[in-house]
């Protein structure tokens, strides 16, 4: 007698994807459509790489797209099977989510690293942990027993790729507003979006803070003035730093990081409210501004001695534009196995 099965919650779908498509996706998009009433109507995967390439990323949409409107698929669960950070966002789950909203009423969207999975660019804590949630281990598929035929998802676990279309919107205006004062007055907007960015890292930041946050790190200046602040650099340092000085002692405040082993470290619970930070800055962002906050939280993921996860951060910035200085440079420094200064005391 052949018996069938209900999925209930995104853990246990990515645990059996694997089942479903009959060997284990890596570095590819799973797209699993269903119907009004969470029949599966199709599962779909493409090649992550075929997602990110500017080429191609609209021709394999667009048959995403083809395939689920050939189904009447009412909603999409969209899964990255990645080992890259994809914590801020992920551009391939992005493309997918783009072609296929005309097409169904919704789209959830999920990442995972066949260990973990998590919401891209999800900043809230309870939906989606720092370290992401534990993928379950598979249930057995017994013989005569069917693959899954139906998906129950929990409705709280439920995040969008990116934050609401709306607020996306919002914040892009804020940002280009905040962008165009830089031409009158550069020194004084320098000074002022290190303020912006300050009150963007407010738990209760609001999307123009944020979508404005977005745009201050363009300026390769502002973004070397946070981590300077985040070194817990001097007022001079930073202000150095706006002005486009290297003195001394803001050498001493990067190096240091490297090479002073009496530096403080970053304490952790800033590090993860930092890393949060980015996540919420990398839902709103364009896609043309996110390599400067994933090469940020490469950064931060290198002051917390993770250098995995470190480098897989500073290889989506690359991903994202791929002469990013200082996403090379971690990527150096965390392919070279070196630590900050204060992991080696």
């Amino acid at each position: 007698m052949t018996t069938s099965r209900t999925v209930h919650g995104p853990g246990e779908l990515i645990a059996l994807i694997p089942a479903m498509l009959g060997f284990q996706p890596r570095e590819s998009v799973v797209v699993v459509a269903l119907s009004a009433r969470g029949a599966i109507e199709v599962t779909l995967r493409v090649d992550r790489a075929d997602l990110v390439a500017p080429d191609v990323a609209h021709e394999a949409g667009a048959a995403v797209a083809a395939q689920l409107r050939r189904v009447t698929a009412s909603s999409a669960i969209v899964v990255s099977f990645t080992q890259y950070d994809v914590s801020l966002g992920c551009d391939a789950v992005d493309a997918v989510a783009a072609a296929v909203r005309p097409v169904v009423d919704r789209v959830t969207a999920w990442t995972t690293d066949g260990r973990t999975f998590r919401a891209p660019g999800c900043a809230d804590p309870q939906c989606c942990p720092p370290h992401g949630t534990q993928v379950p281990a598979a249930p057995a598929i017994e013989d005569g027993e069917a693959l899954p035929s139906r998906v129950v998802a929990r409705r709280a676990q439920t995040r969008a790729a990116d934050a609401p279309e709306h607020d996306r919107r919002r914040a892009a205006r804020a940002g280009d507003r905040w962008w165009s004062r830089r031409e009158r007055e550069p020194a004084s907007w320098r000074r002022e979006a290190l303020r912006c960015l300050d009150r963007s890292m407010a738990p209760d930041g609001e999307v123009l803070d944020l979508g404005r946050a977005a745009v201050c790190l363009r300026d390769v200046r502002v973004r070397d003035a946070l981590i300077i602040q985040w070194l817990g650099g001097s007022a001079r340092a930073i202000g150095d730093v706006l002005e486009g000085r290297s003195t001394a002692e803001v050498s001493q405040a990067l190096d240091g990081a490297l090479r002073d082993v009496d530096r403080p470290a970053p304490r952790p619970g800033d590090v993860r409210r930092a890393l949060m930070w980015c996540r919420r800055v990398n839902a709103l962002a364009r896609k043309r501004d996110r390599a400067p906050i994933h090469a940020l939280a490469a950064v931060l993921h290198w002051y917390d001695g993770a250098l995995d996860q470190a480098s897989v951060a500073a290889q989506e910035a690359l991903t994202c534009d791929h002469g990013y200085s200082l996403a090379g440079l971690i990527a150096d420094v965390c392919a070279a196995g070196l630590e900050p200064a204060w992991m080696r005391r």
